[in-house]
């Protein structure tokens, strides 16, 4: 009598088993797993809705503050609350980091219409390639009587104040073909054309009829005893502060030069602007504020004296 072998008893025995648990596992997977996947999902999404929803703590910290005006900047939870002569009036959609950094509370005309203004500072987030801490500004226009004033908030950050001011003022670097050794940095505003000459490179020079175009030259970077070629401008983000002393809102962007030869960048000077409030409710740039102050460091003077 042939005597069985058990491997081949087992093996069909084992091939049955895996074909089941394969048909239990993908019933499992169709009917179980993937309808959590969908729960999760639909819960998590859930919770980030709700998350969304501004709260308080209970738990108020104060911010800053100026007692010789009543005023008091706090934080609950996701609210900024500003207190003047004891009226709060809550804010909820302000996109400024009030925790990280103390924000600037000043409380000034800075319109020269006879009506103060409150004005906030309040830290948005760092520029690492330029390590740069840049901040919002809230202009808070007031009106009414002390126990029901009214709030108008005009919000402006560096990327917004920038690509508005670059509508307005065009800034121009270059290095004439008269002077390999110098950079020529220009500015003027849009409505007046910066003209300069095509065969040295000079922007014209300013005139009184055109008091809002300027020209400032550096000296250029060198790489082996040579001049570098220059090959771009750029610029740091814009910084928006109150002024400590003016208590006035401002704004200053650092100016470089890059160079074909290197890859280090030429600090060329500081562009620096005010900013104010019109008469038809728009942050703005201030009357007569625009100026540059180059980097003492490399300033040269005008070649054609």
């Amino acid at each position: 009598m042939e005597k069985k072998n058990p491997e081949r008893i087992i093996i069909p025995i084992l091939i049955a088993v895996l074909a089941v648990l394969c048909i239990v596992g993908g019933t499992y997977y169709i009917k179980v797993y993937k309808p959590a996947i969908k729960q999760a999902t639909e819960e998590s999404t859930l919770v980030a809705q709700k998350d969304s929803t501004p709260q308080k703590t209970g738990a108020r910290t104060l911010l800053a503050q100026i007692n010789e005006s009543n005023l008091a900047l706090y934080k609950d939870g996701d609210y900024i609350i500003l207190s003047q002569d004891g009226q709060e009036t809550e804010y909820s959609d302000w996109a400024s980091d009030f925790s990280t950094k103390a924000p600037t509370l000043y409380y000034e005309d800075i319109n020269n219409d006879g009506i103060k203004e409150i004005l906030i500072t309040a830290y948005e987030n760092t520029d690492e390639n330029y390590n740069k801490s840049l901040n919002g500004l809230y202009v808070l226009a007031v009106s009414g009587e002390a126990g029901s004033r009214a709030y108008d908030v005009y919000y402006t950050n560096s990327q917004n104040w920038s690509e508005y001011f670059g509508k307005y003022v065009t800034c121009y670097l270059n290095q004439p073909a008269a002077s390999p050794d110098l950079l020529q940095f220009a500015m003027s505003y849009k409505n007046i054309p910066l003209e300069y000459d095509p065969q040295t490179g000079y922007v014209n020079k300013q005139q009184k009829s055109t008091p809002n175009q300027k020209v400032w030259f550096s000296k250029v970077l060198r790489e082996n005893g040579e001049n570098c070629t220059f090959y771009k401008m750029t610029s740091a983000p814009s910084v928006i502060e109150l002024d400590k002393d003016t208590h006035m809102p401002r704004v200053y962007t650092d100016i470089y030069a890059v160079y074909s030869e290197t890859e280090q960048k030429q600090y060329i000077g500081r562009l620096y602007t005010q900013i104010t409030l019109s008469a038809d409710s728009k942050l703005t740039i201030g009357s007569r504020s625009v100026g540059f102050s180059p980097n003492s460091e490399f300033k040269a003077d005008d070649p054609r004296g």
